[in-house]
Protein backbone atom coordinates (compact mmCIF):
# COMPACT_ATOMS: atom_id res chain seq x y z
CA UNK A 1 0.00 0.00 0.00
CA UNK A 2 1.99 3.50 -1.11
CA UNK A 3 1.85 6.35 1.32
CA UNK A 4 -0.56 8.23 -1.21
CA UNK A 5 -3.19 6.02 -1.19
CA UNK A 6 -2.96 6.14 2.76
CA UNK A 7 -3.31 9.91 2.60
CA UNK A 8 -6.58 9.77 0.70
CA UNK A 9 -8.06 7.91 4.08
CA UNK A 10 -9.75 9.95 6.47
CA UNK A 11 -7.88 9.73 10.01
CA UNK A 12 -11.10 8.02 11.25
CA UNK A 13 -10.15 5.02 8.85
CA UNK A 14 -6.59 5.09 9.90
CA UNK A 15 -8.01 4.66 13.41
CA UNK A 16 -9.82 1.97 12.37
CA UNK A 17 -7.61 0.45 10.96
CA UNK A 18 -5.35 0.53 14.24
CA UNK A 19 -8.23 -1.04 15.99
CA UNK A 20 -9.84 -3.60 13.59
CA UNK A 21 -6.30 -4.99 12.20
CA UNK A 22 -4.92 -6.37 15.41
CA UNK A 23 -7.85 -7.60 16.88
CA UNK A 24 -8.71 -9.77 13.57
CA UNK A 25 -5.25 -11.15 13.69
CA UNK A 26 -6.36 -12.18 18.19
CA UNK A 27 -9.62 -13.38 16.78
CA UNK A 28 -7.37 -15.55 14.33
CA UNK A 29 -5.15 -16.44 16.81
CA UNK A 30 -8.26 -17.47 19.46
CA UNK A 31 -9.99 -19.35 17.33
CA UNK A 32 -6.60 -21.22 16.46
CA UNK A 33 -6.16 -21.60 20.06
CA UNK A 34 -9.83 -22.85 20.41
CA UNK A 35 -9.46 -25.57 17.67
CA UNK A 36 -6.17 -26.62 19.54
CA UNK A 37 -7.72 -26.83 22.85
CA UNK A 38 -10.75 -29.20 21.66
CA UNK A 39 -8.15 -31.24 20.16
CA UNK A 40 -6.32 -31.68 22.92
CA UNK A 41 -9.91 -32.27 24.63
CA UNK A 42 -10.63 -34.84 21.80
CA UNK A 43 -7.24 -36.63 22.86
CA UNK A 44 -7.80 -36.37 26.84
CA UNK A 45 -11.24 -38.37 25.42
CA UNK A 46 -9.49 -41.05 23.67
CA UNK A 47 -7.10 -42.33 26.59
CA UNK A 48 -9.56 -42.50 28.49
CA UNK A 49 -11.99 -44.14 26.27
CA UNK A 50 -8.77 -46.47 25.71
CA UNK A 51 -8.79 -47.09 29.52
CA UNK A 52 -12.23 -47.85 30.09
CA UNK A 53 -12.05 -50.22 27.17
CA UNK A 54 -8.80 -52.44 28.43
CA UNK A 55 -10.70 -52.72 31.99
CA UNK A 56 -14.03 -54.13 30.03
CA UNK A 57 -11.95 -56.51 27.85
CA UNK A 58 -9.87 -57.71 30.71
CA UNK A 59 -12.73 -58.17 32.53
CA UNK A 60 -14.15 -59.98 29.03
CA UNK A 61 -11.50 -61.98 28.86
CA UNK A 62 -11.24 -62.99 32.87
CA UNK A 63 -15.11 -64.37 32.64
CA UNK A 64 -14.33 -66.07 29.33
CA UNK A 65 -11.62 -68.47 31.00
CA UNK A 66 -13.69 -68.34 33.85
CA UNK A 67 -16.87 -69.46 32.02
CA UNK A 68 -14.64 -72.35 29.85
CA UNK A 69 -13.07 -73.90 33.15
CA UNK A 70 -16.34 -73.72 34.80
CA UNK A 71 -17.68 -76.08 31.84
CA UNK A 72 -14.65 -78.54 31.98
CA UNK A 73 -14.69 -79.03 35.40
CA UNK A 74 -18.36 -79.80 35.85
CA UNK A 75 -18.45 -82.21 32.68
CA UNK A 76 -15.49 -83.97 35.19
CA UNK A 77 -17.06 -83.10 38.59
CA UNK A 78 -21.04 -82.24 38.10
CA UNK A 79 -21.09 -79.90 40.80
CA UNK A 80 -23.50 -77.55 41.21
CA UNK A 81 -20.64 -74.94 42.29
CA UNK A 82 -18.73 -75.21 38.77
CA UNK A 83 -22.28 -75.32 37.21
CA UNK A 84 -22.67 -71.55 39.13
CA UNK A 85 -18.89 -70.44 38.12
CA UNK A 86 -20.25 -71.48 34.34
CA UNK A 87 -23.88 -69.89 34.48
CA UNK A 88 -22.37 -66.60 36.44
CA UNK A 89 -19.33 -66.10 33.92
CA UNK A 90 -21.80 -66.57 31.40
CA UNK A 91 -23.93 -63.22 32.93
CA UNK A 92 -20.27 -61.39 33.83
CA UNK A 93 -20.13 -61.43 29.71
CA UNK A 94 -23.29 -60.48 28.73
CA UNK A 95 -22.88 -57.45 31.10
CA UNK A 96 -19.40 -56.71 30.00
CA UNK A 97 -20.13 -56.91 26.31
CA UNK A 98 -23.14 -54.57 26.67
CA UNK A 99 -20.30 -51.87 28.59
CA UNK A 100 -17.98 -52.66 25.02
CA UNK A 101 -20.94 -52.27 23.03
CA UNK A 102 -21.63 -49.09 24.36
CA UNK A 103 -17.82 -47.53 24.17
CA UNK A 104 -17.42 -49.22 20.70
CA UNK A 105 -20.61 -47.30 19.67
CA UNK A 106 -19.03 -44.97 18.17
CA UNK A 107 -15.86 -46.18 16.10
CA UNK A 108 -16.88 -48.99 13.58
CA UNK A 109 -13.56 -50.67 13.63
CA UNK A 110 -13.49 -51.73 17.31
CA UNK A 111 -16.79 -52.64 16.51
CA UNK A 112 -16.34 -55.28 13.65
CA UNK A 113 -13.13 -56.37 15.83
CA UNK A 114 -15.21 -57.33 18.87
CA UNK A 115 -17.85 -58.60 16.71
CA UNK A 116 -15.61 -61.46 15.55
CA UNK A 117 -13.88 -61.72 19.34
CA UNK A 118 -17.90 -62.30 20.07
CA UNK A 119 -18.46 -64.64 17.36
CA UNK A 120 -15.31 -66.89 18.59
CA UNK A 121 -16.18 -66.61 22.18
CA UNK A 122 -20.13 -67.85 21.46
CA UNK A 123 -19.18 -70.88 19.34
CA UNK A 124 -16.71 -71.92 21.92
CA UNK A 125 -19.30 -71.35 25.04
CA UNK A 126 -21.49 -73.00 22.80
CA UNK A 127 -19.55 -76.16 22.72
CA UNK A 128 -19.06 -75.78 26.48
CA UNK A 129 -23.12 -75.95 26.89
CA UNK A 130 -23.02 -78.91 24.43
CA UNK A 131 -20.30 -80.64 26.95
CA UNK A 132 -22.00 -80.12 30.49
CA UNK A 133 -25.40 -81.72 28.88
CA UNK A 134 -23.55 -84.81 27.89
CA UNK A 135 -22.29 -87.25 30.46
CA UNK A 136 -19.24 -89.14 30.67
CA UNK A 137 -18.67 -92.71 30.00
CA UNK A 138 -16.94 -94.77 32.64
CA UNK A 139 -13.48 -96.52 32.38
CA UNK A 140 -10.74 -95.66 29.59
CA UNK A 141 -13.54 -94.71 26.91
CA UNK A 142 -14.30 -91.59 29.43
CA UNK A 143 -11.03 -90.56 30.07
CA UNK A 144 -10.72 -90.77 26.01
CA UNK A 145 -13.31 -88.75 25.57
CA UNK A 146 -12.78 -85.95 27.90
CA UNK A 147 -9.40 -85.78 26.76
CA UNK A 148 -11.03 -84.74 23.33
CA UNK A 149 -13.29 -82.80 24.37
CA UNK A 150 -11.09 -80.45 26.85
CA UNK A 151 -8.76 -80.82 23.70
CA UNK A 152 -11.02 -78.82 21.29
CA UNK A 153 -11.93 -76.34 23.72
CA UNK A 154 -8.56 -75.52 24.25
CA UNK A 155 -8.16 -74.54 20.73
CA UNK A 156 -11.07 -72.90 20.20
CA UNK A 157 -10.89 -71.21 23.46
CA UNK A 158 -6.94 -70.35 22.55
CA UNK A 159 -8.43 -68.52 19.35
CA UNK A 160 -10.60 -66.54 21.44
CA UNK A 161 -8.27 -65.48 23.54
CA UNK A 162 -5.57 -64.48 21.13
CA UNK A 163 -7.91 -62.29 19.21
CA UNK A 164 -9.19 -60.87 22.91
CA UNK A 165 -5.46 -60.07 23.46
CA UNK A 166 -4.68 -58.84 19.84
CA UNK A 167 -7.33 -56.31 21.16
CA UNK A 168 -5.89 -55.66 24.31
CA UNK A 169 -2.17 -55.15 23.00
CA UNK A 170 -3.26 -52.06 20.10
CA UNK A 171 -5.40 -50.31 23.10
CA UNK A 172 -2.50 -50.49 25.71
CA UNK A 173 -0.41 -49.31 22.54
CA UNK A 174 -2.84 -46.29 21.97
CA UNK A 175 -2.89 -45.72 26.39
CA UNK A 176 1.25 -45.58 26.30
CA UNK A 177 1.45 -43.34 23.63
CA UNK A 178 -1.67 -41.04 25.59
CA UNK A 179 0.70 -39.07 27.41
CA UNK A 180 3.29 -38.43 24.70
CA UNK A 181 0.19 -36.88 22.40
CA UNK A 182 -0.55 -34.81 25.38
CA UNK A 183 3.09 -33.22 25.41
CA UNK A 184 2.88 -32.59 21.95
CA UNK A 185 -0.42 -30.77 22.41
CA UNK A 186 1.04 -28.68 25.23
CA UNK A 187 4.03 -27.64 23.33
CA UNK A 188 1.97 -26.69 19.99
CA UNK A 189 -0.55 -24.67 22.59
CA UNK A 190 2.63 -22.89 24.07
CA UNK A 191 4.15 -21.97 20.87
CA UNK A 192 0.82 -20.71 19.63
CA UNK A 193 0.22 -18.88 22.52
CA UNK A 194 3.43 -17.40 22.38
CA UNK A 195 3.80 -16.88 18.87
CA UNK A 196 0.04 -15.03 18.77
CA UNK A 197 1.00 -12.79 21.39
CA UNK A 198 4.20 -11.81 19.49
CA UNK A 199 2.56 -10.90 16.51
CA UNK A 200 -0.25 -9.59 17.99
CA UNK A 201 2.16 -7.21 19.43
CA UNK A 202 4.08 -6.62 16.71
CA UNK A 203 1.38 -5.65 14.20
CA UNK A 204 -0.28 -3.31 17.08
CA UNK A 205 3.20 -1.05 17.39
CA UNK A 206 4.01 -1.40 13.73
CA UNK A 207 0.56 -0.02 12.90
CA UNK A 208 0.85 2.78 15.66
CA UNK A 209 4.48 3.65 14.77
CA UNK A 210 3.21 3.54 10.66
CA UNK A 211 0.39 5.76 11.36
CA UNK A 212 1.61 8.07 13.74
CA UNK A 213 4.58 8.88 12.29
CA UNK A 214 2.78 9.94 9.23
CA UNK A 215 0.30 11.76 10.82
CA UNK A 216 2.71 13.29 12.70
CA UNK A 217 4.75 14.13 10.26
CA UNK A 218 2.06 16.09 8.35
CA UNK A 219 1.28 17.99 11.47
CA UNK A 220 4.97 18.84 12.02
CA UNK A 221 4.10 20.70 8.45
CA UNK A 222 1.24 21.95 9.54
CA UNK A 223 2.77 23.50 12.16
CA UNK A 224 6.14 24.74 10.53
CA UNK A 225 3.99 26.32 8.07
CA UNK A 226 2.38 28.00 10.77
CA UNK A 227 5.91 29.63 12.04
CA UNK A 228 6.75 30.25 8.68
CA UNK A 229 3.41 32.35 7.71
CA UNK A 230 4.07 35.38 10.29
CA UNK A 231 8.08 35.06 9.58
CA UNK A 232 7.02 36.29 5.91
CA UNK A 233 8.95 32.82 4.53
CA UNK A 234 7.95 30.42 2.00
CA UNK A 235 5.55 28.05 3.20
CA UNK A 236 6.75 24.11 2.98
CA UNK A 237 4.74 22.04 0.04
CA UNK A 238 1.60 21.37 0.32
CA UNK A 239 -0.11 17.92 1.65
CA UNK A 240 -1.17 15.61 -0.62
CA UNK A 241 -4.17 13.62 -0.24
CA UNK A 242 -7.94 14.16 0.98
CA UNK A 243 -7.47 13.57 4.88
CA UNK A 244 -8.81 15.77 7.40
CA UNK A 245 -5.18 17.01 7.32
CA UNK A 246 -4.97 18.02 3.90
CA UNK A 247 -8.41 20.29 3.78
CA UNK A 248 -6.70 21.70 7.44
CA UNK A 249 -4.14 22.40 5.01
CA UNK A 250 -5.65 23.98 1.96
CA UNK A 251 -7.66 26.19 4.06
CA UNK A 252 -4.79 27.18 5.37
CA UNK A 253 -3.15 28.27 2.38
CA UNK A 254 -6.67 29.83 1.54
CA UNK A 255 -6.38 31.72 4.39
CA UNK A 256 -2.70 32.96 3.97
CA UNK A 257 -3.91 34.02 0.70
CA UNK A 258 -6.42 36.45 1.56
CA UNK A 259 -4.63 37.50 4.54
CA UNK A 260 -1.79 38.54 1.96
CA UNK A 261 -4.59 40.19 -0.25
CA UNK A 262 -6.18 41.60 2.71
CA UNK A 263 -2.63 43.26 3.87
CA UNK A 264 -1.40 44.29 0.15
CA UNK A 265 -4.96 45.94 -0.01
CA UNK A 266 -4.09 47.72 3.27
CA UNK A 267 -0.62 48.64 2.30
CA UNK A 268 -1.99 50.41 -0.68
CA UNK A 269 -5.05 52.09 1.03
CA UNK A 270 -2.41 53.27 4.12
CA UNK A 271 -0.10 54.26 1.07
CA UNK A 272 -2.75 56.08 -1.10
CA UNK A 273 -4.26 58.01 2.13
CA UNK A 274 -0.60 58.78 3.58
CA UNK A 275 -0.04 60.69 0.20
CA UNK A 276 -2.94 62.25 -0.51
CA UNK A 277 -2.71 63.48 2.79
CA UNK A 278 0.34 64.78 2.87
CA UNK A 279 -0.19 67.61 -0.27
CA UNK A 280 -2.93 69.25 1.39
CA UNK A 281 -1.26 69.35 4.71
CA UNK A 282 1.79 71.10 3.82
CA UNK A 283 -0.39 73.44 2.23
CA UNK A 284 -2.01 74.04 5.18
CA UNK A 285 0.81 74.36 7.01
CA UNK A 286 2.02 76.47 4.36
CA UNK A 287 -0.34 79.06 4.38
CA UNK A 288 -0.39 79.22 8.34
CA UNK A 289 2.90 80.01 8.89
CA UNK A 290 2.43 83.03 5.58
CA UNK A 291 -0.86 84.23 7.68
CA UNK A 292 1.05 84.41 10.86
CA UNK A 293 4.50 85.91 9.62
CA UNK A 294 2.56 88.43 7.74
CA UNK A 295 -0.75 89.36 9.77
CA UNK A 296 0.43 88.88 13.53
CA UNK A 297 0.61 92.37 14.60
CA UNK A 298 -3.07 92.93 12.99
CA UNK A 299 -4.86 89.96 14.38
CA UNK A 300 -6.56 89.45 17.67
CA UNK A 301 -4.78 87.27 20.68
CA UNK A 302 -7.44 84.74 20.21
CA UNK A 303 -6.95 83.80 16.34
CA UNK A 304 -3.06 84.12 16.43
CA UNK A 305 -3.43 81.04 19.24
CA UNK A 306 -6.33 79.11 17.18
CA UNK A 307 -3.96 79.35 14.42
CA UNK A 308 -1.07 78.35 16.12
CA UNK A 309 -2.98 75.11 17.76
CA UNK A 310 -4.31 74.00 14.04
CA UNK A 311 -0.29 74.55 13.07
CA UNK A 312 0.58 72.35 15.89
CA UNK A 313 -1.89 69.76 14.96
CA UNK A 314 -1.16 69.91 11.00
CA UNK A 315 2.62 69.36 12.40
CA UNK A 316 1.81 66.22 14.29
CA UNK A 317 -0.52 64.95 11.49
CA UNK A 318 2.60 65.41 9.26
CA UNK A 319 5.05 63.26 11.65
CA UNK A 320 2.18 60.52 12.05
CA UNK A 321 1.98 60.65 8.20
CA UNK A 322 5.65 60.76 7.56
CA UNK A 323 5.87 57.86 10.70
CA UNK A 324 3.14 55.95 8.68
CA UNK A 325 5.44 56.30 4.90
CA UNK A 326 9.14 55.41 6.56
CA UNK A 327 7.34 52.48 8.15
CA UNK A 328 6.22 51.07 4.78
CA UNK A 329 9.16 52.01 3.00
CA UNK A 330 10.53 49.72 5.28
CA UNK A 331 8.34 46.96 5.49
CA UNK A 332 8.61 46.87 1.15
CA UNK A 333 12.46 47.01 1.50
CA UNK A 334 13.06 50.53 0.31
CA UNK A 335 14.23 51.86 3.12
CA UNK A 336 18.14 52.59 2.75
CA UNK A 337 19.84 52.26 5.61
CA UNK A 338 23.57 53.86 5.70
CA UNK A 339 25.45 51.97 8.58
CA UNK A 340 28.37 53.53 10.46
CA UNK A 341 30.06 52.63 13.85
CA UNK A 342 29.06 54.49 16.43
CA UNK A 343 29.51 54.45 20.29
CA UNK A 344 26.43 52.59 22.23
CA UNK A 345 27.09 55.26 24.73
CA UNK A 346 26.56 58.26 22.41
CA UNK A 347 23.62 56.84 20.95
CA UNK A 348 21.78 55.89 24.01
CA UNK A 349 22.77 59.73 24.85
CA UNK A 350 21.59 60.93 21.10
CA UNK A 351 18.20 59.04 22.01
CA UNK A 352 17.47 60.68 25.26
CA UNK A 353 17.99 64.74 24.37
CA UNK A 354 14.65 64.79 22.08
CA UNK A 355 12.86 63.48 25.27
CA UNK A 356 14.39 65.96 27.65
CA UNK A 357 12.03 68.56 27.57
CA UNK A 358 8.82 65.80 27.64
CA UNK A 359 10.33 64.71 30.74
CA UNK A 360 11.06 67.78 32.08
CA UNK A 361 7.52 68.64 32.38
CA UNK A 362 6.28 65.51 33.52
CA UNK A 363 8.71 65.25 36.67
CA UNK A 364 11.07 62.38 35.22
CA UNK A 365 14.43 61.34 35.67
CA UNK A 366 15.96 60.15 32.50
CA UNK A 367 18.65 57.36 33.45
CA UNK A 368 21.43 56.49 31.06
CA UNK A 369 23.42 52.92 31.69
CA UNK A 370 25.88 51.27 29.05
CA UNK A 371 29.28 49.73 28.26
CA UNK A 372 32.23 51.12 26.53
CA UNK A 373 31.29 49.57 23.03
CA UNK A 374 30.35 50.30 19.43
CA UNK A 375 27.88 49.25 17.33
CA UNK A 376 27.68 49.16 13.68
CA UNK A 377 24.10 50.88 12.54
CA UNK A 378 22.55 53.84 11.13
CA UNK A 379 22.51 56.25 14.18
CA UNK A 380 20.00 58.58 13.02
CA UNK A 381 17.24 56.07 12.94
CA UNK A 382 18.22 53.96 15.14
CA UNK A 383 18.18 57.14 17.27
CA UNK A 384 14.90 57.51 15.78
CA UNK A 385 13.60 54.29 17.54
CA UNK A 386 15.07 54.66 20.42
CA UNK A 387 13.46 57.93 20.91
CA UNK A 388 10.12 57.02 20.00
CA UNK A 389 9.79 54.47 22.59
CA UNK A 390 11.40 56.84 25.11
CA UNK A 391 8.31 59.10 24.40
CA UNK A 392 6.06 56.22 24.63
CA UNK A 393 7.20 55.15 27.67
CA UNK A 394 6.93 58.89 29.20
CA UNK A 395 3.66 59.20 27.51
CA UNK A 396 1.90 56.39 29.49
CA UNK A 397 4.27 56.89 32.80
CA UNK A 398 3.16 58.67 35.73
CA UNK A 399 4.59 62.01 37.08
CA UNK A 400 7.94 62.17 39.19
CA UNK A 401 9.81 58.47 38.39
CA UNK A 402 12.53 57.55 36.39
CA UNK A 403 12.77 55.86 33.43
CA UNK A 404 16.20 53.59 32.63
CA UNK A 405 18.19 53.66 29.92
CA UNK A 406 20.56 50.62 29.47
CA UNK A 407 22.72 48.80 27.23
CA UNK A 408 24.14 45.22 27.61
CA UNK A 409 26.73 43.51 25.46
CA UNK A 410 25.26 39.54 24.54
CA UNK A 411 27.82 38.11 22.74
CA UNK A 412 27.21 39.32 19.37
CA UNK A 413 24.12 41.42 20.04
CA UNK A 414 23.62 44.47 21.97
CA UNK A 415 20.52 44.55 24.48
CA UNK A 416 18.86 47.81 25.17
CA UNK A 417 16.60 47.69 27.98
CA UNK A 418 13.76 50.62 29.27
CA UNK A 419 12.12 50.57 31.80
CA UNK A 420 9.85 52.44 33.89
CA UNK A 421 9.32 52.38 37.51
CA UNK A 422 5.79 54.25 36.91
CA UNK A 423 4.47 52.84 33.99
CA UNK A 424 1.28 50.98 35.03
CA UNK A 425 1.65 47.02 34.66
CA UNK A 426 -0.68 46.01 31.62
CA UNK A 427 -0.83 42.49 29.81
CA UNK A 428 2.20 41.87 27.82
CA UNK A 429 -0.02 40.41 24.59
CA UNK A 430 -1.66 43.80 24.82
CA UNK A 431 1.22 45.85 25.17
CA UNK A 432 2.91 43.65 21.67
CA UNK A 433 -0.28 45.34 19.85
CA UNK A 434 1.23 48.52 20.15
CA UNK A 435 4.14 47.68 17.91
CA UNK A 436 1.44 46.91 15.24
CA UNK A 437 1.15 50.30 12.58
CA UNK A 438 -2.12 50.11 13.01
CA UNK A 439 -3.18 48.46 16.59
CA UNK A 440 -1.28 51.18 18.06
CA UNK A 441 -3.18 54.06 17.09
CA UNK A 442 -5.91 52.49 19.32
CA UNK A 443 -3.59 52.68 21.99
CA UNK A 444 -2.41 55.84 21.75
CA UNK A 445 -5.55 58.24 20.70
CA UNK A 446 -4.89 60.70 23.72
CA UNK A 447 -1.34 61.36 22.55
CA UNK A 448 0.49 64.31 24.25
CA UNK A 449 3.08 64.00 21.93
CA UNK A 450 3.30 62.84 18.05
CA UNK A 451 4.18 59.34 18.72
CA UNK A 452 1.38 57.73 18.62
CA UNK A 453 2.83 55.45 15.45
CA UNK A 454 6.09 55.29 17.69
CA UNK A 455 6.55 51.69 18.77
CA UNK A 456 5.56 50.36 15.43
CA UNK A 457 8.11 52.55 13.67
CA UNK A 458 10.78 51.72 16.44
CA UNK A 459 9.97 47.88 15.43
CA UNK A 460 10.11 48.43 11.81
CA UNK A 461 14.16 50.12 12.16
CA UNK A 462 15.03 47.59 14.40
CA UNK A 463 13.34 44.70 12.08
CA UNK A 464 15.67 46.38 9.53
CA UNK A 465 18.65 46.29 11.62
CA UNK A 466 18.03 42.58 11.66
CA UNK A 467 17.29 42.78 15.39
CA UNK A 468 13.90 42.22 17.52
CA UNK A 469 11.98 44.01 20.02
CA UNK A 470 9.54 42.85 22.44
CA UNK A 471 7.60 43.57 26.06
CA UNK A 472 10.29 43.26 29.16
CA UNK A 473 6.65 42.28 31.47
CA UNK A 474 9.18 41.70 34.45
CA UNK A 475 11.06 45.28 34.40
CA UNK A 476 7.84 46.54 33.50
CA UNK A 477 9.58 48.01 29.77
CA UNK A 478 10.87 46.91 26.55
CA UNK A 479 13.75 45.52 25.02
CA UNK A 480 15.75 45.71 21.82
CA UNK A 481 18.13 43.34 20.66
CA UNK A 482 20.66 44.09 17.68
CA UNK A 483 23.73 42.48 15.89
CA UNK A 484 26.41 44.50 16.67
CA UNK A 485 27.67 44.21 13.43
CA UNK A 486 26.34 44.62 10.08
CA UNK A 487 25.57 41.39 8.09
CA UNK A 488 28.14 42.27 5.38
CA UNK A 489 30.93 42.97 8.06
CA UNK A 490 29.79 39.44 9.55
CA UNK A 491 30.14 38.13 6.47
CA UNK A 492 33.30 39.27 5.94
CA UNK A 493 34.72 38.31 9.17
CA UNK A 494 33.73 34.88 8.68
CA UNK A 495 34.62 34.54 5.26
Amino acid sequence: MSVKSLNRWRIWQKGLVMICVPLASELIFVSLLFLMLLQAQEEIRVEQHTRDLIKETSDLLSAYVNAVTGAVAYRVTRTEADEKLFADSIDGIGRTLNSIDYLTKDDPSEQKQMAEIVHKMNSTLNDCRQIMKRTTPDGLAGLVDLQKTVTKLGTKGNHSVESIDQFLLAQEDIERGGPEVRGRARERIQFVVMAGIALNVFITIFLALYFSTEISGRIKTLIENSLRFPASKPLLPMLQGSDELSDFDHTFRATVVRIKEAESFKNQLVGVISHELRTPLTSISAIISLVLAAGKEELEPSVIERLEKVDSNVSEVMSLVNDLLDIERMEAGKFPLRYQTVKVSLLLESSVKPASKAAEDKQIMLVIQSYEGNLEIDTDQMSKALTKMILHCLEHSNSSGTIKLEAHERNETVLITLSSDRLPSENPSEQMQMFDKLRSLKYSTEARFSDKLGLALCRAIVTQHGGSVGVDAENNGYWIKLPKLHEATRERKTG
